[in-house]
């Protein structure tokens, strides 16, 4: 199973349509600046491991054969049921009680909504939350020193990577001499018959 990894930071004491500081704003209240390192790491850990999460009312989530994100923004009533997510790491990095933003490490399975977190982490603390960063740290097995940016793509291609090196979170098979052999056939079988097919 893939995993995706995210760097979040969290504001807390707001509310908006989106889940995140993209949206309206539904209702804000000072950051609760009482708040304790310890308080944080409590409310984060009911949502460690196998949890029931509701995605963001404004999500690429089927409903009835449209994207939730349409509905809303046509004003239509959006009802999404819980689907199961798991958060295999749910880290607490910052805590700035005077801005009232909240930074977190996360690894988790695909599905999950990060917006949703924040959300949730907000009406667990009682004073609302919403995303205020994400940055995407893991996808698909490759962390994000092995990404190229844009620009330099842009520039010329980057050279080739060693499978060996970018693909160490997929399982490693060594075949024996035999089957070196047996695939090496299978491979010139698969040519001839796909030559005979044209």
């Amino acid at each position: 199973m893939l995993f995706r990894s995210y760097r979040a930071s969290i504001a807390l004491g707001v509310r908006t349509a989106t889940d995140d500081l993209q949206g309206a704003v539904v209702s804000r209240q000072p950051p609760p600046r009482h708040l304790l390192w310890s308080d944080l790491l409590a409310a984060l850990a009911p949502f460690q491991g196998e949890i029931q999460q509701r995605p963001p009312d404004v999500s690429a989530v089927h409903v009835q054969g449209q994207r939730a994100y349409a509905l809303a923004r046509r004003g239509e009533p959006v009802v999404l049921a819980p689907r199961t997510v798991t958060f295999h790491r749910l880290e607490l990095l910052h805590w700035d009680p005077e801005s009232g933003l909240v930074d977190v490490d996360v690894l988790c399975s695909a599905g999950t909504y990060i917006r949703s977190l924040a959300r949730d982490l907000g009406e667990a603390l009682g004073c609302g939350a919403a995303l205020a960063s994400l940055r995407r740290t893991l996808a698909l097995g490759f962390p994000l020193q092995a990404c190229v940016r844009l620009e330099d793509l842009e520039e010329s291609p980057p050279p080739p990577r060693d499978p060996l090196t970018v693909l160490t979170h997929l399982p490693r098979q060594l075949l024996t001499r035999s089957e070196e052999h047996t695939s090496e056939l299978q491979s010139h079988s698969d040519l001839v018959c796909r030559l005979l097919l044209e």
